[in-house]
């Protein structure tokens, strides 16, 4: 038995707690999944699947062999080469939230794109705004844009976190997606990104706004 594990065993809990490892009665309440937590898991179950069921022994050292060239960074700041397992369930995973299909095989190319244009607007009408991330150059526009959004706040200095963000869906061209119902003269933050359903993204752009 090792004292550092962590977890229920029947009605108690082991746990680190302040640098300790403490036993604490077991909390039996259980928090159910979102409708969209309960999509990405589904999803994630059907990549694993895909892994093993749908990909041949070749195409598995093809994503071996794409990752070589991948470098990925962690919470750290330090990079690292990921496996083809890896690469595979991040960017099908991700090809599955913007609409698209399973792939079983690395791209060739991977898409690229810059939008000029990044926007979040309150209109005139009560509680109403539009995100934009537009402009692309001729030829490299993305599939969609994922949108996500974290508020009501009541001040403008609260600068929105990760955990805060619910998304909000996609957007086609022209890329531009309105939002009703908001609470006036509350601040909003919204970010949204590019990207292309074979599972490429671009990074976040990020914007604050108060409704009127």
């Amino acid at each position: 038995m090792s004292f550092r594990a962590s977890g229920n065993v029947g009605p108690v809990c082991y746990s680190p707690w302040r640098g300790v490892f403490v036993a604490r009665k077991a909390n039996p309440c259980v928090q159910p999944w979102s409708t969209l937590q309960k999509v990405y898991t589904d999803n994630m179950g059907l990549v694993t699947a895909a892994w093993s069921g749908s990909c041949t022994v070749m195409e598995r050292l093809e994503w071996d062999a794409y990752a070589q060239n991948q470098k990925w960074k962690n919470r750290l700041g330090n990079r690292w080469i990921p496996l083809g397992y890896q690469v595979f369930l991040k960017m099908n995973c991700q090809a599955l939230a913007l609409g698209g299909t399973i792939q079983t095989s690395p791209p060739t190319t991977v898409p690229f794109t810059l939008p000029s244009l990044w926007e979040v607007l309150a209109l005139p009408a009560a509680g109403r705004v539009t995100i934009e991330l537009s402009g692309y150059p001729a030829g490299q526009a993305p599939d969609v844009i994922q949108v996500f959004r974290a508020g009501p706040f009541l001040r403008v200095g609260w600068h929105a976190r990760t955990p805060d963000y619910r998304s909000q869906g996609l957007q086609a061209s022209p890329y531009v997606m309105t939002q009703n119902g908001l609470a006036t003269g509350k601040y909003y933050w919204f970010r949204a990104r590019w990207g292309f359903t074979i599972g490429v993204v671009g990074n976040w752009f990020e914007g604050q706004v108060l409704v009127n």
